[in-house]
């Protein structure tokens, strides 16, 4: 028979085993955790620096494709300014062309008559009096060809405009500082028809005034292309100044 003293042995033996047991089994897991802990750092640390790279290729991508668009942008923003610019350049040119026109500044060419003015009777050998044109007479002409839709005007290559002063000066009629003293002398008329001015003037009452004068005036038939010189004498401006810009007050 076993004594008790053997069967308190046994029982000593078993938990010793035991608790071995129990502490091997807590030290592997230990150990596994361990383990597990130095190792998982490094998977999610190069994971995390190909997405990080990826990331980053991304963003230099996208950045890339932004740097193109402002390009663009400022290239088509440059493009209207420069094409705004142009626009308000040939805008002002034209502007500055009209103006000139209007003015008579510049040589002209268009649709017209020429009405030559000469003695009716003066015959230069046998020393006749010979006829001059006075400025009522030519007012009353020109009155007469603005009236029948004369656009432009020229007395003897001289262009009229708005400031065109006709007048007598001891005898003498003269345009401004021009001085008309012999015959024959050409007048030419660019019309906006010449067909219908040449109609009227062929019947205008111009042509017994000028008679009267012992003048005789001549109306050509319409011509295609009629040029007309541009005026020669400077433009008065009275009651104007120059007005200051924000930049010249600032």
């Amino acid at each position: 028979m076993v004594s008790d003293k053997e069967k308190v042995g046994g029982i000593l033996l078993n938990r010793q085993a035991l608790v071995f047991t129990v502490i091997t089994i807590i030290i592997g897991f230990m150990i596994a955790v361990q383990f597990h802990t130095t190792q998982q750092p490094v998977v999610r640390e190069t994971r995390d620096i190909y997405e990080l790279r990826e990331d980053l290729n991304k963003l230099m991508e996208e950045q890339r494709v932004l740097l193109q668009k402002i390009q663009n942008y400022e290239e088509n923003i440059h493009k209207y300014e420069t094409e705004k610019n142009r626009s308000k350049h040939t805008t002002l040119q034209d502007s500055l062309e009209t103006v000139k026109t209007t003015a008579g500044k510049t040589k002209i060419s268009g649709e017209g008559l020429v009405l030559t003015v000469k003695p009716l009777f003066a015959d230069i050998t046998s020393g006749t009096f010979i006829p001059t044109i006075n400025p009522s007479l030519l007012h009353l002409l020109i009155n007469e060809l603005n009236t029948y839709g004369a656009k432009h005007i020229s007395i003897d290559g001289q262009r009229l405009i708005n400031t065109t002063s006709i007048r007598d000066v001891n005898g003498v009629t003269k345009i401004d500082n021009y001085p008309i003293q012999t015959l024959p002398i050409d007048i030419k008329v660019i019309a906006k028809d010449a067909e219908n001015l040449y109609n009227r003037m062929k019947v205008s009452k111009s042509l017994d005034y000028f008679a009267i004068e012992n003048l005789q005036l001549i109306v050509s038939t319409p011509i295609n292309k009629l040029t007309l010189p541009a005026a020669d004498q400077s433009i008065r401006l009275r009651f104007m100044k120059a007005i200051k810009t924000e930049k010249e007050d600032g």
